[in-house]
């Protein structure tokens, strides 16, 4: 050890060994508010990242950073297509029934209704760059629209401890479901 301090003619710290990092810190930085910007650049591809950015690099050192920073590349969750009025109401209604008691919510009949699509093609999955706890962030969900096409429509209900009733919605080729055929038919 004193030998090599001999030899250097320094007594700071000895030279660094191994390959200088590709990527420096402002490209990490640059990269991480790049990809957090929008909905569009967390779905764009580590090719179409690197071009974008003019970044010196591979697409392995590319996915390694994007790793240190603490993103994955996922599949986007599907979500129903919400507007803002609809965030809202949902949010008025948690605030308006937060203090309901288990009593209160047995008096509560849940109903859902679900299609089911015969002879569609499936839909593509949409990748985006996300972190843990992101799953649900707005930049970070695929909304699902409504499919054209033939299917069956099921309609069920529910209440505490017991199932209501649940039908497939009898229906003619190019009738839409509209409140007459659910008053008629639930």
């Amino acid at each position: 050890m004193v030998a090599d301090i001999i030899k250097r003619d320094n007594p700071n710290h000895k030279a660094k060994c191994g390959r200088p990092k590709v990527l420096s810190d402002r490209d990490m930085r640059r990269i991480d508010l790049y990809i957090k910007h929008d909905k569009e650049t967390r779905r764009q591809t580590a090719k179409a990242i690197i071009h974008t950015l003019g970044l010196e690099c591979s697409v392995q050192t590319f996915v390694r950073t994007t790793k240190k920073l603490g993103y994955r590349r996922c599949a986007a969750r599907r979500r129903p297509l919400l507007k803002k009025i609809d965030y809202k109401r949902r949010l008025q209604f948690a605030k308006e029934h937060k203090d309901w008691t288990v009593e209160d919510w047995k008096r509560v009949i849940f109903t859902d209704e679900s299609i089911f699509k015969v002879g569609m093609e499936r839909l593509s999955v949409t990748y985006v760059w996300r972190k843990r706890g992101e799953e649900f962030h707005r930049d970070c969900v695929e909304p699902k629209i409504k499919q054209a096409g033939t299917g069956l429509m099921f309609w069920g209900s529910f209440r505490l401890g017991k199932l209501g009733p649940e039908l497939f919605f009898q229906l003619e080729p190019g009738q839409k479901i509209n409140s007459t055929v659910y008053r008629d038919q639930i």
